[in-house]
């Protein structure tokens, strides 16, 4: 994974994240992102969601664990995170 994918793939994972991740750790999170601070993201990142027992889809937490061990982050903290299996694609 090279730069560009890194943090377009962090990107998206906190844009999907949005909703259900407290306004003020969004705020914080977006400035990491904004400066380029991918480390310090995805590290914070996991720290809220556990924190928060925020759920996570099958592959948003695959997501977020590529992105750790991209990053050379610790990833046991991500296996105390509620996941469920991903919805089905909408015919829509």
């Amino acid at each position: 994974m090279d730069y560009d994918q890194f943090s377009a793939s962090a990107t998206a994972l906190l844009d999907r994240l949005a909703d259900r991740v407290p306004a003020a750790n969004a705020e914080v999170l977006r400035e990491f992102a904004q400066v380029g601070e991918w480390g310090e993201l995805i590290d914070e990142l996991t720290a809220v969601l556990v924190a928060h027992h925020i759920t996570l889809t099958r592959a948003e937490h695959t997501t977020l664990r590529d992105l750790a061990d991209h990053a050379e982050l610790p990833t046991a903290a991500l296996d105390e995170l509620p996941v469920i299996e991903d919805p089905p694609e909408s015919d829509a």
